[in-house]
């Protein structure tokens, strides 16, 4: 039988973010690609998640306009 991996590996790597406002959000794609890359694999899984509990990982496009309505959002909600 083929596999896509000769063997399996597992890394974890933490990723510490100081936010400097109430509400903000910040881009780690490039610190991601960048470990992914360092790593040496180069199929397999990323997972990414946070450590507390007023904190989100959101997958999206970094579009100014789409942040500013999330921000207005839990801004209302909040």
């Amino acid at each position: 039988m083929d596999t896509l991996a000769r063997s399996s590996s597992c890394c974890h790597v933490r990723l510490r973010i100081t936010s400097l406002r109430p509400t903000e959000f910040v881009d780690i794609t490039d610190r991601l690609s960048a470990w992914v890359r360092a790593s040496g694999v180069d199929t397999g899984h990323l997972n990414v998640q946070s450590l507390h509990t007023t904190a989100a990982v959101v997958v999206n496009e970094h579009e100014p306009l789409l942040l500013a309505d999330f921000e207005s959002l839990l801004e209302r909600t909040a």
